[in-house]
């Protein structure tokens, strides 16, 4: 699956009719990248599948439910459905990447050099036609967060991601923090082990099997190490020994497009992004 542009499902509130891209029943090694998946209930979805996929290279943004417009919904997702696992995301951008619990867990997935902002970019419901803008409501949107996993996701992998917007993060903590009580979350870069059903349950399982490392992030506006990295060092993709030839097209773009070792940028301009910009889905610029 690649270079496609999916957007406004027929009903974007939790169900089937509001996901961009579902994969189900079993479907593995899938290959889905270079794409725009935005203006979604869930951008994306994995349902007792996804091992051995990548999803690669996409811009995912925008997802959200019609009529709760400023609940933040899930960015990169392996999950939805017991049993998920072993997807691996890599150089996507996108407004968090997280898991679910409402069908069951899912495990042992990665995300590799991705540029999560925590703060979907404005858009318009376009059922209600109300204005979502998260970066100017983060009083009342939420819950806010770059990069999270749900309860009872274990084994996930947070590798040389760059998380959050630089000058933006001021009402932002770190992690790990889950509940304030009465379903009211902090914003956070790692929000690990939490649960949005009604028993509120937390659970430091999450974070304590996860490997998290190499990670910059602009609350903290560095590099962050697992004490158990000494070598600092990052390859420039987990499944590629080059780029792929789409970086080549249009002006031409850097590769890999997230890198948090930079010294002074962390993030280059994604293929799939310029095109959702330039208002060209399917024409680089």
């Amino acid at each position: 699956m690649k270079e496609f542009y999916n957007h406004e499902p027929v009903w974007p509130v939790p169900g089937g009719g509001g996901y961009n891209i579902s994969l189900a029943a079993g479907s593995s090694e899938i290959l889905i990248w270079d794409g725009i998946s935005v203006l979604a209930n869930k951008v994306m979805v994995t349902r007792a599948s996804g091992a051995g996929s990548v999803v690669a290279y996409n811009y995912m943004d925008m997802g959200f439910i019609s009529g709760t417009d400023g609940w933040q919904e899930i960015g990169l997702n392996s999950s939805h459905y017991v049993g998920s696992h072993h997807t691996l995301f890599e150089g996507n951008r996108s407004f968090n990447m997280d898991s679910d619990q409402t069908h069951g867990n899912s495990i042992y997935h990665t995300f590799f050099r991705n540029y999560t902002t925590g703060f979907r970019a404005q858009f318009t419901d376009y059922v209600s036609g109300v204005v979502v803008n998260d970066m100017a409501q983060q009083s009342t949107n939420g819950p806010l967060r770059t990069a999270a996993a749900h309860a009872y996701a274990y084994w996930f992998n947070f590798i040389g991601n760059v998380l959050g917007v630089p000058g933006q993060m001021g009402n932002f903590i770190y992690g790990d923090v889950s509940n304030l009580g009465n379903g009211n979350w902090p914003s956070q870069i790692f929000m690990m082990g939490w649960n949005d059903l009604p028993n509120q349950v937390y659970d430091p399982t999450t974070i304590g099997s996860a490997d998290i490392d190499g990670n910059y992030d602009y609350l903290t506006n560095q590099v962050n190490w697992s004490s158990a990295d000494t070598a600092h060092t990052l390859p420039n993709s987990l499944f590629l020994t080059q780029a792929p030839a789409f970086f080549s097209d249009g002006s031409g773009y850097t590769w890999p497009p997230v890198d948090p070792l930079g010294v002074t940028t962390q993030f280059y301009t994604l293929p799939a992004y310029a095109r959702y910009q330039a208002g060209t889905p399917f024409i680089q610029p």
